[in-house]
């Protein structure tokens, strides 16, 4: 038999870097040789999960050294070039990400009626706060939350006053989000201020937008905050909410909060 035959047949095929990977009893140092060893969905969730943690780290980052610098300044010291974050900041920042990808509640389109209205005035909007908002519901866990006068903040951008002149029509027609938002959502998430303890209840719809210069109509994912306060011997009670209809700042706004577990 030919040599030059024998030698190629013997010849071994080079195994693939999952094919090697499977075989060692150690994991490899390099980062992207064990990126490479999942398939591709699994890299797809990877890359979603760690790119979203990057993001909410580098919120946390700006606004961690925003405090330090204040405090420099304070007591009359020099700023630094550098300003490290713990481990647990980073570890609690992953837990952030999976818990909103895990637990984002999505709002069914018969709560969204009003998205499909031209005009929704201010009066509309109190009408309908007063008749299908206010009053009481209890979240998934079954505490009781107040949504009382506190409530139609949610219908003005930035005026303590509830200047009618003020009324945002976009949070107007996102009144149907908040009671089943409240019933329904496990995206819960806490943080202390002063004296009181602050809850961001989630959810997300996917909105119908129209390009105005091609007439084409999409989904675009808007999030959903409502906020709850918590203080010493006083119910629940609605705050006000608010909407985002871009990621990014939906994440920098969770930031500083960390995900509520229940204690029965």
């Amino acid at each position: 038999m030919n040599n030059n035959y024998m030698q190629k047949s013997q010849k071994k095929t080079k195994p693939n870097v999952r094919d090697e990977l499977s075989r060692r009893d150690t994991l490899p140092r390099d980062f992207f040789v064990l990126f490479n060893f999942f398939s591709d969905p699994t890299r797809d969730i990877l890359s979603k999960i760690f790119y979203k943690a990057m993001k909410v780290v580098y919120f946390k980052f700006k606004r961690k050294k925003d405090i330090w610098e204040a405090k420099l300044i304070r007591k009359n010291k020099p700023l630094r070039d550098f300003y490290p974050l713990s481990k647990t900041d980073i570890s609690n920042s992953i837990y952030l990400v999976d818990h909103y990808l895990s637990n984002l509640y999505i709002i069914p389109p018969e709560c969204d009626p009003l998205s499909k209205f031209g005009h929704f005035p201010y009066d509309d909007a109190i009408k309908f706060y007063e008749e299908y908002v206010e009053g009481s519901v209890k979240d998934i866990y079954g505490r009781e939350i107040v949504l009382d006068e506190n409530g139609l903040n949610s219908l003005f951008d930035h005026d303590p006053d509830l200047n009618p002149k003020n009324y945002s029509e976009s949070r107007g027609k996102r009144l149907p989000w908040i009671i089943p938002t409240l019933r329904n959502s496990k995206g819960i998430y806490e943080f202390t201020e002063r004296s009181w303890t602050t809850y961001y209840y989630i959810s997300a719809l996917n909105v119908p937008y129209k390009d105005k210069a091609t007439g084409e109509v999409s989904k675009v994912m808007h999030y959903f905050f409502i906020v709850i306060r918590k203080e010493a011997g006083k119910p629940l009670t609605l705050i006000t909410a608010y909407h985002f209809d871009k990621e990014l700042m939906f994440l920098k706004f969770l930031e500083p909060a960390h995900p509520f577990i229940y204690m029965p």
